[in-house]
């Protein structure tokens, strides 16, 4: 695409050249397989030590701000035991001057997190696209005989995607939420131990029925899914083929087929939404019906002066932390294993090594002569072994002489300069 074709595309609200790569290349990511053998990803390591001081500055501002986050329920705490309740201007100012500084340093030490971490993934997608490229280069062509190019430019790019948004973000959202759920669960042990141990029995009921229909859910999608796509697969079949249905009036039972296979789809589908919604309902219910009975216990501790109103707010957001943080540790670790198959392809082109090599000590050669000298050659290609593209080849070109090579297709004009 031109300059001037990608500033029409920009003018017409059409995406550019870039925008579809892009687009094309996050649809490639949501389609590639997963690996749960994590260890795959340990082939990162030598890259992400090589900047191991953004790393350091990622994790020292992680650590940072996640206790700010856990910091501001003890803010908010103070703001209603010191401030509302005990009725006193200057104790109410103290209190909110102390949120505001737990707030700020919250927002500073998230963008030094970003910052740090996002240039840590950048820093090694680019090195690892650096050190793919160059050693496929080194690759001899037998090798691209056996895997295609489009499969290699896949791996220099959709996998690499799948790295980067590992190394510039989910890392650093996994070791955030799973420090912000030890330190949420800690503190809620200190505030109130009772209604700790109250919430994690509860905690298996909420979860257990989401976990089942959950699964019940997925599975309906894709068989949703399958059945889409057959209906689409026989409806492309039937138009490559439109003369053949028209000519013996096949018409109606085309129709009639593909007619079945949307309406079996559609029922996939209808299935699927059923169980959304009874898992949306029970989820809901649960959830809610939870979060009510411990703000009951918690409203009669309240009362009974085991607890202040403070301690009770403090209690709940950090209940909302804990389970968030279970939540988006769930989500993570979906990109976990997608960038684990990804190293795990990319690793196999790293550690390809090419059939013809350099030798350690190589000869020098000789001055060239400008001739050259071919005797009883045989040569197949490593695709086609048992069909030899030269055989018993003898040709002798003396410096100066101009020779023409003349044959039909395939008769391995080509194979002799190559």
């Amino acid at each position: 695409m031109t300059d001037s074709t990608s500033e029409q595309a920009i003018i017409d609200g059409r995406p550019g050249a870039g925008a579809a790569l892009v687009t094309s290349i996050r649809e490639d990511a949501g389609r590639r397989p997963k690996s749960r053998d994590v260890r795959n990803l340990g082939n990162l390591i030598p890259f992400m030590l090589n900047h191991w001081g953004f790393g350091a500055g990622a994790f020292v501002f992680l650590i940072i701000s996640v206790g700010a986050t856990l910091g501001v329920t003890g803010a908010a705490k103070a703001v209603v035991d010191e401030g509302f309740l005990s009725g006193g201007a200057d104790r109410l100012n103290m209190a909110f001057i102390g949120l505001g500084a737990v707030a700020l340093t919250l927002a500073v030490s998230t963008a030094f997190r970003f910052y740090f971490i996002t240039r840590l993934g950048e820093r090694v997608v680019a090195d690892v696209r650096k050190a793919l490229y160059s050693h496929i280069l080194t690759l001899d062509p037998a090798f691209f005989l056996k895997t295609r190019t489009g499969e290699v430019l896949s791996r220099m790019t959709t996998d690499i995607t799948l790295i980067e948004t590992l190394v510039g973000s989910s890392i650093s959202i996994s070791l955030r939420n799973l420090f912000m759920l030890i330190g949420a669960t800690i503190l809620l042990a200190h505030v109130s131990w009772q209604l700790t141990l109250f919430v994690m029995m509860l905690g298996p009921v909420v979860i257990l029925p989401m976990f089942i229909i959950g699964r019940r859910v997925r599975k309906l999608s894709t068989e949703a899914q399958d059945s889409f796509a057959e209906a689409v697969a026989y409806a492309g079949e039937s138009l490559d083929a439109l003369e053949t249905v028209q000519a013996f009036g096949r018409e109606k039972y085309a129709t009639s087929r593909f007619g079945q296979a949307v309406e079996f789809a559609f029922g996939r589908s209808m299935a699927r939404i059923q169980a959304r919604a009874t898992m949306t309902l029970l989820v809901m219910g649960l959830i809610f019906g939870g979060v009510t009975v411990v703000l009951w216990v918690g409203a009669r501790q309240v009362v009974a002066g085991e607890m202040t109103a403070g301690t009770l707010l403090q209690f709940v957001i950090l209940s909302v932390m804990a389970a968030s943080s279970v939540g988006m540790l769930g989500e993570t670790w979906g990109d976990v294993q997608k960038a684990s198959g990804a190293m795990q392809r990319i690793s196999e082109l790293l550690a390809a090594k090419p059939n013809i090599a350099a030798p350690a000590l190589p000869t020098v050669l000789p001055a060239p002569r400008g001739e050259v000298a071919f005797e009883d050659v045989t040569f197949a290609y490593p695709g086609r072994p048992d069909l030899p593209a030269l055989r018993g080849l003898n040709l002798h070109v003396k410096p100066g002489e101009t020779v023409a090579l003349v044959g039909p297709s395939g008769a391995g004009k080509s194979t002799v300069f190559r």
